[in-house]
């Protein structure tokens, strides 16, 4: 065997594969979701660790049986909730970022059939750096089970399925 004529390979082999596992490293938790009223939005909340070391941004997300998702900010104005959609929420490096009732949430358009308590919504969350992370939203009047983190984690440009918990 020539080992110096395998180490270019090997190297060149590295160098692309590098930037595949570099940056974002993403972990969706504690994922839940409000039971729905036909014809009207529904609404999804969840925390949202970047464990990499450079910042990332979620875009959007999707869903089997949901026309269009938004993310949205709530705020009082004059004594008044009101909500506007948002272009995208940043997640620094190495932190965190939160969406529950009264402040920012992921606002469901469209959704058929209606969700209702007890229901499980597959949902895709877009992010600039880390792309597509797949999870599992839990349908639930309340905030779901802290223990639940979704189903599937974002490694770089890598999806890994898997639930994970304490």
């Amino acid at each position: 065997m020539n080992i110096p004529r395998l180490a270019l390979p090997l190297f060149l082999v590295t160098l692309i594969a590098a930037p595949a596992f570099a940056g974002s490293v993403i972990e969706v938790m504690h994922p839940w979701a409000r039971p729905t009223i036909p014809n009207r939005p529904g609404v999804a909340y969840f925390g949202i660790h970047n464990q990499g070391d450079a910042p990332d941004r979620l875009i959007g997300a999707r869903a089997e049986g949901v026309g269009k998702i938004e993310l949205h900010k709530a705020a009082q104005k004059d004594g008044i909730m009101t909500m506007a959609p948002v272009d995208g929420l940043e997640i620094p490096a190495g932190g965190m970022a939160h969406l529950g009732p009264g402040g920012l949430h992921l606002m469901m358009f469209g959704i058929e059939p209606p969700l209702k308590e007890g229901d499980i919504l597959e949902m895709t969350l877009i992010f600039e750096a880390a792309g597509e992370v797949a999870i599992s939203v839990p349908v639930s009047k309340t905030m779901g089970d802290p223990q639940h983190h979704g189903k599937g984690h974002q490694h770089g440009t890598q999806h890994q399925n898997g639930t994970t918990g304490n």
